[in-house]
């Protein structure tokens, strides 16, 4: 592996991991505010994350390229309420987002075909997720201040999260 794509992965993972722990850290927010179930999506989305960066870190020892452990930077932001949470985490995946098409572009470029393929099953993933956290947070602002329609809201989002557990990312 050449490189510049070595130091690009090593980027991603960083990304990744500083994004697992905003979700992280929105989950602590969300269960404290009350919002059990919303609270348990986010900390799913922190596993997933975690999955997804240490698949890479994996996906490098195979390759015999030296990884650099990420720096992980406290998450600071400013909230209101729940949909305040929803766009600082879409915002921050729409940066994972362009980081993660800017990695394949270089893969392409330096014709480095199995990191490439590597990546796909996480862009496929990557844009998942936008499209919950964008559909939740569509749901968020139509609730607004309402509590009723948020604890319903909520409900409704833990019960997709209960049958789910946190599970490894399987490469295959």
């Amino acid at each position: 592996m050449n490189p510049p794509i070595a130091d690009a992965l090593n980027e991603q993972i960083n990304k990744i991991f500083n994004i697992a722990f905003l979700y992280l850290s929105c989950s602590v927010d969300l269960k404290e505010y009350g919002m059990n179930g919303t609270g348990s999506w986010m900390r799913l989305q922190y596993h997933s994350e975690c999955s997804h960066a240490l698949g890479l870190l994996d996906y490098m020892g195979q390759r015999r390229v030296a990884v650099k452990m990420p720096h992980i930077s406290p998450a600071n932001y400013v909230w209101e309420d729940p949909s305040d949470l929803f766009r600082i985490t879409w915002e921050h995946e729409k940066i994972i987002t362009t980081a993660l098409n800017n990695l394949l572009a270089l893969c392409r470029s330096e014709q480095d075909f199995a990191t490439e393929q590597r990546l796909f099953p996480i862009m496929h993933r990557q844009i998942e997720r936008e499209g919950h956290l964008g559909g939740i947070l569509r749901n968020l602002l139509r609730c607004g201040k309402d509590a009723c329609a948020l604890l319903c809201l909520d409900e409704i989002i833990g019960r997709t999260t209960r049958n789910i557990t946190a599970q490894p990312f399987h490469w295959e």
